[in-house]
């Protein structure tokens, strides 16, 4: 293809589970899966890629190996690779990584206690250190609150409560209604449970229902606004229990003959 001039021979090897890693010189590379994943490196003139000759470029895989191990990040510049293969040239690294290194597997050591919820209380169960669950990691609103100091303490006191009430009298802890065994409507407000949603599809419907934590039932997010904490239930942290528990009393309808007096107290005081 070029009579009378001096010629190269490039070979790229492709492969589906190799990754090209770029890299212009004066920045840091990080290689997530370590030296191991490492295939070859090159580094030279970026607009001459992969290629192998004086002025241009050269390989540095053993070097770069080296930085990863010992350092986790590589610096680009021809001072930490101990190569300057295009002097007076703007240059980069080129890295082939595996995409899939085997790792070694990591699990907790000793007994692993999971804490979960069920009808609202607290349990806990021991597991396996290789459970499956536990092998990935769920996004939750309460992913960082929940795994404080504070919060296990607190947890465990719950687990506790909910233990002594189910050796003790099993038949006081109420079992949950379904989503699905729900009426249409709110038992509390007898409206849609979606009501104050835009959208009226199924999905919205379940995401405005909850459980009353006193009786079970499924009420709609608004009637549950109030939250006690339920002894009884081995609940000991506020929750959610709807309108109809929240406003119940011992006396039952006896507690109505003070709602006067009570509004009367919270009113303007006369002079």
């Amino acid at each position: 293809p070029a009579p009378r001039l001096r010629k190269q021979l490039l070979v790229e090897m492709v492969h589906s589970e190799l990754r090209t890693l770029r890299c212009s010189d004066g920045s840091g590379l990080i290689i997530p899966a370590g030296s191991a994943s490492v295939v070859r490196a090159w580094y030279g003139y970026y607009r001459r890629p992969w290629q192998v000759r004086e002025g241009t470029g050269a390989f540095c895989t053993e070097r770069v190996q080296e930085l990863t191990a010992a350092k986790g990040v590589v610096a680009v510049s021809a001072e930490s690779l101990d190569m300057d293969p295009a002097p007076g040239r703007a240059k980069c690294l080129l890295v082939d990584v595996w995409q899939q290194v085997e790792e070694t597997d990591l699990f907790c050591a000793g007994s692993v206690t999971v804490i979960y919820r069920s009808n609202g209380g607290l349990q806990a169960a021991m597991v396996p250190c290789d459970l499956p669950s536990l092998r990935r990691i769920i996004f939750d609103k309460r992913l960082f609150t929940d795994h404080k100091y504070t919060e296990y303490h607190r947890a465990l006191l719950s687990v506790h409560a909910r233990m002594n009430i189910m050796e003790s009298n099993p038949d006081a802890l109420i079992k949950w209604q379904g989503f699905s065994d729900a009426s249409r409507i709110c038992p509390c407000c007898h409206n849609d449970y979606a009501w104050m949603r835009a959208a009226r599809s199924d999905k919205q419907r379940y995401a405005a229902m909850t459980n009353c934590r006193a009786c079970g039932v499924v009420v709609c997010t608004d009637c549950a606004s109030t939250r006690r904490s339920l002894p009884g239930q081995g609940i000991l942290e506020p929750t959610r229990v709807c309108d109809r528990c929240a406003f119940s009393a011992p006396d039952g309808g006896a507690a109505m003959w003070r709602v006067t007096e009570i509004l009367a107290s919270s009113g303007p005081q006369e002079k």
